[in-house]
């Protein structure tokens, strides 16, 4: 294949008409042309590292979504109606802070997961065939902005 590409590039060279002080660069140029035109695709398909992003999103969910589920018991119970219950129940006005120390730390961990995903799928991705986690990009974002939220105290 070498032999061609040497056979190839002399054919492009003399109909270019270079002189012989500039042929060799000129030469290794067009050599890398003809070898960037006749790029052989290696992949076979998904690879590892590409299976390996699919389980980081599907963690990542998993662990948002346990987050959610901790935020619902941690939060300070609503009462659904302006009336007085005749039963006496009282609601509860405080956050639970087992599960609200859950709810960070899940947060916490979906957002360093989904953080790091994407930015190794970013690393990763090279070709223009290459496509990028959208949903772990979505993820990061509202786990950050979930995070911000939290520290400003928007949840209290």
């Amino acid at each position: 294949m070498l032999l061609r590409v040497k056979q190839d590039s002399s054919k492009i060279l003399s109909r270019l008409d270079i002189t012989a002080h500039k042929r060799a660069s000129s030469a290794a140029i067009v050599i890398r042309w003809l070898m960037k035109q006749k790029r052989i695709e290696r992949r076979r398909g998904p690879d590892v590292l590409q299976r390996t992003f699919v389980w980081v999103s599907v963690i990542a969910w998993v662990l948002f979504l346990g987050s959610l589920i901790a935020y619902h018991y941690a939060r300070p119970e609503i009462p659904y109606s302006n009336f007085v219950n005749p039963d006496g129940v009282v609601y509860r006005d405080y956050w639970r802070e087992d599960y609200q120390r859950l709810f960070v730390y899940l947060l916490w961990s979906c957002c360093g997961i989904t953080l790091a995903g994407v930015l190794l799928n970013y690393r990763r991705s090279r070709r223009r065939s290459d496509h990028y986690l959208v949903n772990l990009g979505l993820l990061g974002l509202i786990s950050v902005s979930s995070l911000f939220a939290y520290y400003v105290n928007l949840f209290r």
